[in-house]
């Protein structure tokens, strides 16, 4: 990669698929930070979404990288300026947020780990909607509150 940098290879160029090189790096079997992190120091977007709806956490999620998957939220809560959580929570083309993908492959720990963070992104979000805030929210979002409202079911609760 440094001597592909070097020559003057664009890693702002996007495939057939919307893919860039860093959602090529999050997909691939290894866990590559030295190599994202690279990517990112460079100008790399990182916070690209695929024409499928990956972002580069779907792609580590579903290849079980932890490692990758735990730099990346780190980098949206620390260091990547303007890009929104919820761009790496949002579900795919098929509705599946990374917890999902990391689920379908098997990955355990990481559903734990994704899923808890997932949860923490949208009640941010909507804390921020409902407080006021210069938020508006993702009508995935949205559609998901309004059919949870709807679907709870409050016939074993009682009074007192």
């Amino acid at each position: 990669m440094l001597y592909l940098h070097s020559r003057g290879t664009d890693v702002g160029v996007i495939n057939a698929f919307g893919c860039n090189a860093a959602l090529w790096c999050a997909q691939s079997v290894e866990e590559n930070l030295d190599a994202i992190k690279w990517l990112e120091s460079i100008g790399g977007d990182i916070g690209l979404i695929n024409y499928n709806g990956h972002s580069v956490l779907h792609k580590s999620a579903q290849r079980g990288k932890m490692n990758f998957c735990r730099w990346i939220i780190h980098s949206v809560d620390h260091v990547l300026q303007g890009v929104d959580s919820l761009t790496f929570v949002t579900p795919d083309a098929d509705s599946y947020c990374p917890s999902d993908l990391a689920k379908m492959e098997g990955h355990t720990k990481l559903v734990e780990f994704l899923a808890l963070w997932e949860c923490e992104v949208a009640s941010k979000a909507i804390q921020q909607y409902q407080e006021g805030g210069r938020i508006s929210l993702p009508s995935w979002l949205m559609d998901r509150i309004d059919s949870t409202k709807n679907t709870i079911d409050r016939t074993a609760l009682r009074d007192g």
